[in-house]
């Protein structure tokens, strides 16, 4: 006996999962991706099974691979989370009829992406087909509405880091060389698949997660050659990254922070050639306002803007100083602030940093806690949110294997509510323990040595040539395609119709909202309907 049918997005399978609600029809815009699942479950084994869509030629199907997690929660979290340690449905691998093989009494599900500028506006009837052998195991069928409305071009930042270390590490290649940069894209390309339009640029080897006298592989991009006094640069590599991150379809691109984490009060390690060798000047004993220091600043700064400009990205540059400074660290961060203002004027800052008192130094582009962004959304201050480990207790949305999707998808309703300028998260492929002490294998050790919880630290996997995206990164993307069409809607609507319809569906803030996935999916199919509509 086999079970097979489709079911909604939003829904976690485990091996001990025996049923799950069904879907039978949905809607959504013609710009759109819909995506649903398959819940497919068989009584004995079968091998080489194959799942057949009757439009291949707009579906995409991934297997949905089970992951181990231990850490899957830290003291004090709340509880609206699923499931404990354990297996979790997470890496999605492109669908083939080889490898796919149904385990007696464990769900083998399916993600299923939709494209639905290609299926064309309409109402269209999809059948989907288990095969095996050539026999027809079972066949279930979906129909979904697509409008030939669009939903509205994304106005958000969003970022989530790349940690090119991990990927010259994993794959073990050398950095900067052909294989490196082709890895890097692939990674970026994925990133900017799922709505990440910010790419992390490791102009010298990013001052995060690393422990004192640690040091995580230099990744650095430009060249420095120091000569009486002088500093000379070498931005070819630097340019390579740029056009790479172009090509990939990056819009913004943040300069890797330039003092270091948790208090400004180091240097990142800076390799400069001096005297025939290339040696590490700079590091976490150099204090980040050493004369010195400031005195390579000086000199740097000035030319990456000129290349920036050269290159056609200076608008679009976002400049990175210390990453989670708290409320001892103010004067620290604010000389520093203060010093590079005087050097780049015009440039853009954004750090992550939650004291509200960091909101009077004059910062261009605060990134707020979820937890903490309260106070600076009432002042009027634009902000862009961020979550991370700490953001587990009061029921905010975030990404670990233990959330729920629709505590995942429900951050795009939420940005849009605050009206935030966008989302940052630290951790798109840290491959590493907490404070990069080693490396992991994000297919066996998802939770950073235990420190985090699983899933915190990345989003995509690695294969053989780039990233695998996982389940979260998917209905992240769904998230951000909610900010969409609600920007959409109040275009035709406006601002005051999609709020007050927002609290009336029980969307009140980042930690009031319905703990029910079913209440997003109907929130956006209402969206499309009010958007299907003939114009006023």
């Amino acid at each position: 006996m086999i079970q097979f049918y489709c079911t909604d997005s939003l829904v976690k399978f485990f091996p001990e999962t025996k049923r799950a609600r069904r879907l039978k029809n949905g809607g959504a815009l013609f710009n759109e991706k819909y995506a649903l699942q398959l819940f497919l479950l068989s009584d004995e084994m079968r091998k080489e099974v194959s799942v057949r869509c009757s439009r291949s030629d707009a579906v995409r199907l991934y297997a949905e691979d089970y992951i181990p997690a231990v850490t899957v929660t830290l003291p004090g979290a709340d509880d609206y989370t699923v499931g404990k340690t354990g297996l979790y449905p997470d890496l999605l691998r492109p669908l083939s009829v080889t490898d796919f093989f149904l385990r007696p009494q464990i769900p083998c599900p399916v993600f299923v992406e939709i494209d639905c500028g290609k299926l064309g506006a309409g109402r269209h009837r999809l059948t989907f087909t288990a095969e095996c052998a050539g026999e027809t195991l079972a066949e279930t069928a979906f129909t979904l509405t697509v409008a030939g409305a669009e939903s509205a071009e994304s106005d958000l930042i969003v970022t989530d880091w790349l940690h090119c270390d991990c990927i010259a590490n994993y794959y073990g290649v050398p950095v900067n060389g052909s294989r490196y940069f082709a890895l890097v894209e692939n990674f970026i390309r994925t990133a900017v698949a799922h709505g990440i339009n910010t790419v992390f640029v490791p102009c010298f080897t990013p001052p995060l997660d690393t422990a004192i006298g640690h040091h995580r592989t230099n990744v650095q991009l430009v060249g420095v050659t120091e000569e009486n006094g002088a500093y000379r640069f070498d931005f070819s590599a630097l340019k390579t990254f740029i056009e790479i991150a172009k090509r990939a379809g990056a819009a913004y691109y943040e300069v890797n922070h330039l003092f270091s984490q948790w208090g400004a009060k180091a240097c990142p390690d800076v390799y400069i050639r001096k005297n025939g060798r290339t040696v590490r000047c700079f590091g976490y004993k150099t204090a980040a306002d050493s004369p010195q220091y400031r005195a390579f600043l000086r000199a740097f700064l000035p030319a990456l803007d000129a290349k920036f400009k050269e290159w056609g990205i200076a608008e679009r540059a976002l400049y990175h100083l210390s990453d989670e400074p708290n409320g001892e660290h103010l004067e620290r961060y604010r000389a520093h602030l203060q010093f590079f203002k005087e050097v780049l004027p015009d440039c853009r800052v954004m750090d992550a940093l939650s004291d509200f008192a960091y909101r009077e130094i004059g910062i261009d582009l605060p990134v707020v806690a979820i937890d903490s962004c309260e106070p600076f959304f009432a002042s009027g201050t634009e902000i862009m949110v961020y979550y991370c480990t700490g953001q587990d207790r009061h029921f905010e949305p975030n990404s670990f294997f233990c959330t729920p999707s629709e505590r995942n998808r429900v951050l795009g309703v939420m940005l849009y509510k605050y009206g935030a300028r966008g989302f940052l998260h630290w951790g798109y492929n840290f491959y590493n323990t907490y404070l990069s002490l080693r490396g992991v294998d994000p297919f066996y050790e998802t939770d950073s040595a235990g420190r985090f919880q699983a899933g915190d630290a990345f989003r995509v996997y690695p294969a053989k040539d780039g990233a695998l995206a996982s389940l979260r990164l998917k209905v992240f993307a769904d998230g951000l395609q909610d900010y969409r069409l609600l920007s959409a809607v109040e275009r035709k609507k406006g601002r005051a119709f999609v709020l007050a319809l927002l609290e009336e569906r029980g969307f009140y803030g980042f930690f009031r909202y319905p703990h029910d996935g079913r209440a997003l999916l109907r929130l956006h199919d209402e969206l499309c309907g009010i958007l299907a509509e003939q114009r006023d």
